[in-house]
């Protein structure tokens, strides 16, 4: 599964990158780059919701447990199964990414 990057140049929410439960094993990266020249405010958030059935907006979100409450870039991946992250900001100046990383065994 490739990386998917997830961008914000406003306050808001990305969309939801859904997590491959079979992939989850061999790791989940998360990666938020807030590069020169931007700042943002921002939290990754978690969801166990069925992806299915609640849209987005529905979707009971918590805050990672690491990446909560940032204003610098920042790294950490996902100690245990979620359906799906998000990157939500309360600001941004100019952008801020987040890449989320899932691998296949090897």
């Amino acid at each position: 599964m490739p990386t998917i990057i997830k961008t914000l140049t406003a306050a808001g929410a990305t969309s939801s990158v859904k997590i491959n439960l079979k992939l989850f094993r061999e790791g989940v990266g998360i990666v938020v780059h807030i590069p020169e020249g931007s700042s943002a405010t921002y939290d990754v958030e978690v969801t166990g919701d069925d992806l299915k059935v609640t849209h987005d907006d529905d979707k009971v979100w918590n805050k990672h447990d690491i990446l909560k409450d940032m204003d610098d870039s920042a790294n950490s991946n996902l100690a245990y199964p979620v359906t799906a992250v998000r990157l939500k900001a309360s600001a941004v100046t100019g952008t801020i990414t987040m890449a989320v990383i899932q691998t296949e065994a090897g």
